[in-house]
């Protein structure tokens, strides 16, 4: 640290001089009363004199009527060092500028030829502030490290740190920049302008920051290395978003969350792509971290209300990483993470026991050697979301015990592990695929010992690629009773089945050998065909009859009642959405002993006139849903004996 020379306002290594009132534009004769850039001096002026001819006559002098001499903190052998820094308070072009000794170290007064350079460290109309006009060099060499840790104390509230293309060395054990309360703004130049902190400490630390707008930071990257510490924490933060950031390197936690609330990230960029030739790159232990802060007053404080947007962190084992995409822990809770990248870790999400009631939308969840989402958490929602393990052993998605009341809707997984004591599991639309090739193209749904899970229903639907015979697909319900369906739906446009088979081990059976149907809609079971039919006995209600697509194939409707009766569409009842493609076959039995009343099929339904059965027979028919109709396929065309 710098000592303070008092009587002259000189800071050795720092050299922040007190302030002058002008500085000159051109070369002046330094003697009597004159005006300069605008300013009409008086005796005793500060001024700083930077465009003589002859550049040894430059430095700082007192104005007088008489000969100028150089300021007392501005004469002396200890005054002035590569960097010292001088505030210009007035004038037409200079005011508000701070400028600084462009000459190489060492100085000598009267000898050494020094020069000033200067940069408009104040934006008045947006209270911006240029962090090179106090004196900071982005020239990943001049240490910045005292000028850091006062930088947010040299502007006001409000204000907004730009920092230009450059890259801004320093070595700090706490935090490189810390801005604690203050709603202060840091900006740059995008990937360009790095900050990076070479000491053990975080890069960035925001402690208590609340309500700051526009962006808190925004295109700046932000780096720590091997031993450091986190490359952007906040604590006790809520309220603002964080715009573009780029995390290049970072020795403990990219971004560390701790009960911080209402933030919102734009963005944040982690990827293998980032130029950094600053150091050394160092992998983070994790991406994003959300947990808990303890006050001391209030206790623990959780990071909720958060959202991610379009993360990129893909690549974090880029140097052998061991390290999480995202980490959620504590009580970390109604935090959203919504699209974005987290792949080739070694895994992808980890949500602890706690964590409860967070969305994930759309993320890429792939390619991690361990799992892609391990939830030990509660009452978690992840729509759409896609997840392939690298690894043969590796899980798209796993639940571990004591996880309950998790729900996953739609997208694409290769493998899900919902262990013993994770209870009431949802799984709905998810398409089980196998895009990546292991060695033996097997795909597993596992499911362990469900003793205390609900009932269920799994969906899975074809994939986009076609399966060669050695295949398969396996599940294990063991000493449970969880499913209510297994339903497999596809649609040959896109790929088909071939010869794969599925083998099911249920509850003391062993293994029965299933195979898939791809033209009829079916599960042969050791060459039996079975379909999963809806039965109703029609006896005046209800009108109408309405068949549940959503756990059926098919329904046999036998009529007692001579009345008419409408048919709705097929319904969504139980959960399961209705799938483009799906097959439907309605049978009607005619048991009236007479004739039969007007069936009135919707117009849903689209379809040629139908004939209704005979008493004694039946007629059927079968549809093909387009995603807004059920469109006829084929149908009996005489009637069948009951």
């Amino acid at each position: 640290m710098g000592k303070i020379d008092r009587r002259y306002s000189v800071a050795e290594g720092l050299a922040i001089k007190a302030p002058v009132r002008c500085a000159t534009t051109a070369n002046i004769t330094l003697g009597g009363l004159q005006t300069i850039d605008g300013v009409t001096v008086v005796e005793h002026d500060r001024v700083l004199v930077k465009n003589q001819t002859n550049a040894v006559l430059n430095g700082i002098y007192e104005a007088s009527t008489g000969n100028w001499q150089r300021t007392k903190d501005f004469d002396g052998a200890f005054d002035v060092v590569h960097g010292t820094q001088v505030f210009v308070s007035s004038g037409n072009s200079n005011s508000a500028q701070i400028f600084y000794v462009s000459t190489s170290d060492p100085i000598t007064i009267g000898t050494s030829e020094i020069n000033f350079l200067g940069r408009a460290v104040f934006d008045t109309n947006y209270n911006i502030y240029d962090v090179t006009g106090f004196g900071a060099i982005g020239d990943n060499s001049h240490d910045n490290t005292s000028l850091f840790a006062s930088l947010a104390g040299l502007v006001p509230d409000g204000s907004t740190l730009y920092f230009p293309t450059g890259t801004y060395k320093g070595n700090s054990s706490s935090a490189l920049i810390t801005i604690t309360g203050k709603r202060l703004r840091l900006i740059g130049d995008g990937v360009t302008s790095l900050i990076r902190n070479v000491g053990t400490g975080a890069c960035v630390f925001l402690d208590g920051v609340d309500n700051v707008t526009p962006m808190m930071i925004d295109q700046l990257a932000l780096a720590t290395e091997a031993g450091g510490g986190d490359a952007l924490k906040l604590r006790n933060c809520g309220r603002f978003p964080i715009g573009k950031i780029y995390i290049p390197s970072a020795g403990a936690y990219g971004i560390h969350m701790q009960g911080s609330h209402y933030i919102t990230f734009n963005a944040p960029n982690f990827g293998v792509n980032i130029p950094y030739t600053a150091g050394t790159q160092c992998k983070p232990d994790a991406g994003i971290v959300f947990e808990d802060y303890n006050n001391g007053v209030l206790g623990n404080i959780p990071s909720s209300h958060n959202t991610v947007w379009n993360a990129d962190i893909s690549g974090l084992n880029r140097v052998g990483s061991t390290g999480t995409g995202i980490v959620m822990e504590g009580n970390a809770s109604h935090n959203v993470v919504i699209g974005g990248n987290c792949a080739s870790n070694l895994i992808g999400v980890n949500l602890n026991t706690n964590v409860e009631l967070n969305t994930f939308i759309g993320l890429v969840v792939e390619g991690n050697t361990t799992t892609d989402f391990n939830v030990f958490g509660n009452m978690n929602t992840f729509i759409n979301c896609q997840a392939f393990s690298f690894s043969a052993d590796g899980t798209g998605m796993t639940f571990a015990s004591g996880a309950y009341q998790n729900t996953v809707y739609g997208g694409r997984q290769r493998v899900i592990k919902v262990n013993t004591g994770a209870d009431t599991t949802l799984l709905h639309g998810v398409a089980f695929q196998n895009l990546i090739d292991n060695g033996t193209n097997t795909q597993t749904i596992a499911c362990y010992d469900l003793v205390n899970s609900a009932p269920f229903t799994w969906k899975m639907t074809a994939p986009s690629v076609s399966y060669a015979s050695t295949d398969g697909m396996q599940s294990w319900c063991d000493n449970a009773q969880p499913l209510k369906k297994l339903y497999l739906g596809f649609d040959n446009t896109t790929g088909s089945f071939g010869t794969a088979w599925l083998q099911a081990k249920f509850q003391g059976s062993g293994f029965l050998p299933l195979r898939l149907n791809p033209g009829g809609g079916s599960i042969e079971f050791g060459g039996a065909t079975v379909h999963s039919i809806q039965t109703l006995t029609w006896a005046g209600t209800p009108d109408p009859v309405t068949p549940n697509g959503a756990l059926y194939d098919g329904i046999i409707i036998t009529v007692t009642n001579a009345a008419g009766f409408g048919l709705a569409p097929p319904s969504t009842d139980g959960g399961q959405l209705t799938q483009v493609g799906q097959l439907f076959e309605i049978t009607i039995k005619n048991a009236t002993g007479g004739v039969m009343g007007t069936v009135s099929f919707d117009s849903h339904y689209k379809m040629a006139a139908w004939t209704k059965p005979a008493n004694g027979f039946s007629r059927s028919i079968t549809f093909r849903y387009d995603g807004t109709n059920w469109i006829e396929k084929n149908r009996t065309t005489a009637d069948v004996p009951n």
